[in-house]
């Protein structure tokens, strides 16, 4: 396979994986939003479940993005690997927000509780649109 071939391949590729992520991102804003339902109900069951399968959620789905699309990515177009780490630094702190959010789940008022979901809501999000302008220039590459 010569060198054009494997860049035609990753550029398919990047594009599918942009509709994956997508999809991806409303299925995890879905679950926050059941989430929030719960909190604003005081079903404390109800959020604490629906609060674990939103961080088991973004859990997942970062962990795809580290073990299998950055490696790509970097190989792919080794400029982006200072995106790449900004990108992982962004997961692992939002990570250890939902950890401290699960901690503090029953403690903590439905209002204060939703102000704090909606902050991480707001990065995770910013995030997430980072991720996929990397995916499309990396797409875009491909093409040239």
């Amino acid at each position: 396979m010569n060198l054009s071939a494997i860049d035609r391949d990753i550029c398919f590729r990047m594009r599918r994986v942009a509709r994956i992520m997508s999809d991806e991102h409303r299925y995890i804003e879905d679950m926050r939003a059941t989430l929030c339902e719960a909190i604003w109900d005081r079903s404390i069951t109800r959020a604490r479940d629906a609060f674990n399968r939103y961080r088991a959620a973004i859990s997942v789905h970062f962990a795809v993005e580290e073990d299998v699309l950055f490696p790509e990515i970097g190989f792919a177009n080794p400029d982006e690997k200072p995106e790449i780490e900004r990108l992982v630094q962004a997961h692992d702190r939002l990570l250890e927000e939902l950890v401290e959010m699960g901690d503090q789940l029953e403690s903590l008022a439905g209002e204060d509780f939703s102000r704090r979901l909606e902050g991480h809501a707001t990065i995770f999000s910013l995030c997430e649109s980072n991720e996929e302008a990397l995916v499309s220039r990396v797409a875009a590459a491909g093409v040239s």
